[in-house]
C-alpha cells in the first residue's frame, strides 16, 4: 500500500498496515473509555487491551460489545476477586471460585463441545495490585479440555477388585471408582483430536530435530559397543542382555533387539514420539536406558580386561 505524506511516496507492509489498524482500534476503544465510562488514562489503556483481544476473538462481536465486556470486568469489585477467581462465559455471565481447578471444572460444565463460533470462555482473578485480569483465557473447547486433561494428572487411581483402574476420589463430574477407561471415552467423544491426542501430543506434533543429547549418548553407546566387539567378538554387546534387569518392569512384551530400536530411533520422522512410546511402556526414559548401557558396556569392558 501506498501513501503520500508531505510529497512522499511511503510504502506500507501489510504487517505495517495491520499494526495501524489495530492501534487504531485501540486507540479509539481507550477514548471510549476514558470519555464515556470515566476511566483513568492509565487503567483506560489497559482495559482497552483487554477490549481488543476480546474484539479479535473471532466472536463476532462488535468495538461497543467489547468495550461494554471490558467495562463490566472494570466495574468488578476487587475485593470480590481476593483469593477467588472469577468465571465469566458469553453474554457477561458470571460466577466465582475459590480455585482455579473449581473454575476450570464449572467451565466445562457451562459449555457445549465443541464451542460454537461466537462462545469464549475466560477465568479471571486479581493480581498484586489488585487489578483483574484474566490467568485463563479459552477461545475453543480444546483448549479447555487440555487443561481438564492436565489436572487429571495428580488425581490417585487404585485398582479395583477386578485389577481395572479407579478413581480413588471424586474428581470433576465423576464420583471415586469411576473407571478409568470411562474417563477417558468421555475425553475421546469431546476433544478433536481423540484421547490418544491427549496421551501422546508428540504423536500428532512431530519434531524432526533429533535432540542433541540424545544424539550424543547414542554416539557413545554405539562406539563402547563396538570397541567391546573389536576386543573380544563372542563377548555379549547387545544392550538388551546386558541390561534386562531394566526391563523386569516392563508390562507389555517389547519385541526386537536393542540394535533394531536404535535403528528404529535413527530412521524415525518423530524421533520424540519413539521416545515417549519407549517411557510408556518400560517406564524408563529412552535417555537413561541409553546411558546405563554407557556405564554397563564400560564396566564390562574393565572385567574383560582384568579377566
Amino acid at each position: 500500500m501506498k501513501i503520500y505524506r508531505n510529497g512522499k511516496e511511503i510504502v506500507l507492509t501489510d504487517e505495517e498496515i495491520m499494526e495501524a489498524h489495530s492501534e487504531h482500534i485501540k486507540s479509539f476503544m481507550r477514548n471510549e473509555l476514558i470519555t464515556v465510562y470515566g476511566l483513568p488514562d492509565e487503567e483506560a489503556e489497559d482495559y482497552a487491551e483487554l477490549a481488543y483481544s476480546h474484539y479479535t476473538s473471532g466472536n463476532g462481536y462488535t468495538e461497543y460489545d467489547c468495550i461494554e465486556w471490558a467495562v463490566t470486568i472494570y466495574d468488578l469489585p476487587n475485593l470480590e476477586l481476593e483469593d477467588s477467581y472469577l468465571l465469566l462465559w458469553p453474554k457477561g455471565t458470571k460466577k466465582f471460585f475459590s480455585s482455579l481447578d473449581d473454575a476450570v471444572f464449572a467451565a466445562a460444565t457451562k459449555v457445549s463441545f465443541p464451542f460454537p463460533a461466537y462462545e469464549q470462555i475466560w477465568i479471571l482473578a486479581s493480581n498484586d495490585k489488585g487489578k483483574v485480569v484474566p490467568v485463563k483465557k479459552y477461545r475453543s473447547s480444546d483448549l479447555l479440555l487440555e487443561d481438564l486433561w492436565k489436572s487429571l494428572t495428580d488425581v490417585p487411581f487404585d485398582p479395583d477388585s477386578e485389577d481395572r483402574l479407579v478413581l480413588a476420589e471424586p474428581w470433576f463430574n465423576f464420583p471415586a471408582g469411576t473407571d478409568q477407561e470411562e474417563i477417558w471415552a468421555w475425553f475421546d467423544e469431546r476433544y478433536s483430536g481423540g484421547v490418544a491426542k491427549l496421551m501422546f501430543p508428540s504423536l500428532f506434533n512431530p519434531s524432526q530435530k533429533e535432540p542433541s543429547e540424545t544424539a550424543s549418548l547414542l554416539d557413545a553407546v554405539e562406539k563402547k559397543v563396538f570397541s567391546m566387539h573389536s576386543t573380544n567378538p563372542d563377548a555379549f554387546t547387545d544392550p538388551d542382555t546386558i541390561l534386562a534387569d531394566l526391563f523386569s518392569k516392563v508390562d507389555m512384551q517389547l519385541t526386537g533387539t536393542s540394535e533394531e530400536l536404535f535403528n528404529i530411533y535413527r530412521r524415525s520422522g518423530d524421533k520424540q514420539a519413539v521416545k515417549d512410546l519407549f517411557l510408556f511402556f518400560t517406564d524408563i526414559s529412552f535417555d537413561e536406558y541409553l546411558q546405563k548401557c554407557i556405564e554397563e558396556t564400560a564396566s564390562l569392558a574393565v572385567a574383560d580386561l582384568k579377566s
